[in-house]
């Protein structure tokens, strides 16, 4: 990953930083998604968010989401939320409507490269959210292996 595709150094290491975060198997799809959506679109991309431990979530204002710790996939390191980077700022910081035009036009990527887009969700939009069900395994089906191994330990989580 480039640091240019995040919008240079200061965003490229919090990026590196929230990858680093994520479960190893997920961790190669958010590299190539940044790197093709740069490539495609010539937008630079931010993880505003990735790993979230259940203490984490379950601290969220309600405003933000209604999923509790554990049944989300924050938790297991199997989801991100991206925002796009003009001009060095982040654009949900200036500007919200810019924010969800950038992630419309990133979604079909993410898509296309294997991950489900929370822009495709019919309840709750959440433009900037991607996640991998690796091989199908729902965190419901993951749950109960995360709370075998430990929580602190989802990166061993198998799939």
């Amino acid at each position: 990953m480039l640091p240019q595709a995040c919008g240079g150094e200061k965003h490229y290491q919090r990026t590196l930083a929230r990858v680093a975060e994520l479960h190893p198997i997920y961790q190669p799809y958010v590299i190539n998604l940044i790197n093709t959506a740069y490539e495609e679109l010539k937008m630079a991309w931010v993880i505003t968010d990735g790993y979230r431990s259940p203490a984490e979530q379950n601290a969220l204002s309600s405003a933000n989401t209604k999923a509790k710790g554990l049944n989300i996939y924050h938790q297991y390191g199997l989801a991100i939320d991206i925002h796009s980077v003009r001009n060095g700022k982040i654009t949900f910081l200036s500007s919200d409507t810019q924010a969800i035009e950038d992630n419309k036009l990133i979604g079909p990527i993410g898509k296309r490269l294997g991950l489900e887009w929370g822009g495709d969700w019919k309840r709750f939009k959440d433009y900037p959210h991607f996640q991998l069900i690796p091989n199908g395994k729902t965190w419901k089906i993951l749950k109960p292996q995360l709370l075998k191994i430990g929580v602190q330990n989802y990166k061993k989580l198998t799939f």
